[in-house]
């Protein structure tokens, strides 16, 4: 399967942006959708989101959003079909990328507690054909952020953000969208996956989260979770997880171990900003180059709870509950 990465600008035709309607299904995406009833529902239910989003927004919200959601279609088909478009689409690959941006319109987390905050997407496009600029940004806010603590939470939220309306020269592109892994009364974290090119072979893409502590209204800290052992227990967490994934991207047997040391491991466990939690526990973002060649991506090591319940210190600020 092909991923698909803004190596340029991603020129913006007249396309759907509502749910398919399936008497006109012409484009084997558009087939494949309307032959799955479960990948029909999911498709309404994102057309559906995005309707119920554009009319909560002004004239320039409406553009941005309609805009972001053309480019996303083009990524959708880009990522779920084969690089020849003679095989059909990947329809596992198009339930997930569709589950994935209704929950990001809808501003869904991906585990929920008691007394989580309510959110919305914010939408920011600026297109310049001229030039070769386009940036399209999307991060959460919160519906209400009346007190100390939601406004300091909602001032980090957008941070990721920050720079966007910045004058730049192009060719210059940048994406970022967002993904609310954990809200509750307690806890809220949320990841963001971006990518920015700026001329040259490649662009890169890069992940960063926004962990906060709602009671103490603070961001989390490495402190609040994890001492000496347990940052030496989360190495090696992230050795197997990521080592199973090099295993099933293909990645030589003789250049795995090699590329697994605890120096690079240690690169993101020891950056906050590098963890993420959600319902399968904790996500630990690795930029491409950090474990491998350009070529292999990034990579997410994945701690599940139990696990990283077993790496925690007693007192330990997560939600495990």
């Amino acid at each position: 399967m092909r991923v698909l990465l803004l190596s340029g600008l991603l020129t913006v035709a007249a396309a759907p942006a509502f749910a398919i309607d399936c008497t006109r299904a012409a484009t084997p995406v558009e087939k494949t959708i309307c032959g799955k009833p479960a990948l029909k529902a999911a498709d309404d239910a994102l057309g559906a989101a995005y309707s119920a989003l554009r009319a909560s927004l002004d004239a320039a919200g409406k553009a941005a959003l309609r805009g972001d959601q053309l480019k996303w279609l083009k990524q959708r088909d880009g990522i779920c079909s084969e690089w020849d478009q003679a095989s059909p689409p990947d329809a596992a690959c198009l339930m997930r990328v569709t589950v994935e941006r209704t929950d990001m319109l809808t501003a869904k987390p991906l585990r929920a507690g008691p007394g989580a905050p309510a959110f919305r997407p914010v939408f920011y496009r600026r297109v310049d054909e001229a030039a070769s600029i386009e940036v399209s940004v999307v991060y959460p806010e919160l519906v209400d952020a009346s007190s100390p603590a939601l406004k300091r939470l909602d001032a980090l939220l957008a941070g990721p953000a920050d720079g966007a309306d910045q004058a730049v020269e192009g060719p210059y592109g940048r994406i970022m969208s967002f993904r609310i892994g954990y809200a509750s009364g307690r806890f809220v974290s949320v990841r963001y996956d971006a990518y920015e090119f700026t001329g040259g072979a490649h662009g890169m893409s890069y992940g960063s989260a926004v962990n906060f502590l709602m009671a103490e209204g603070r961001a989390l800290t490495l402190a609040d979770f994890i001492d000496a052992n347990g940052r030496a227990g989360a190495i090696a967490a992230c050795r197997d997880s990521i080592r199973a994934q090099k295993r099933e991207r293909g990645v030589p047997v003789e250049m795995i171990e090699e590329s697994l040391g605890d120096e690079a491991l240690a690169t993101a466990v020891d950056q906050i900003t590098a963890w993420s939690f959600d319902d399968r526990g904790a996500l630990v973002h690795y930029n491409p180059y950090d474990l491998g060649s350009y070529a292999e991506g990034d990579y997410d090591c994945v701690i599940p709870w139990a696990r990283l319940r077993g790496l925690s210190i007693a007192g330990s600020k997560l939600p495990f509950d």
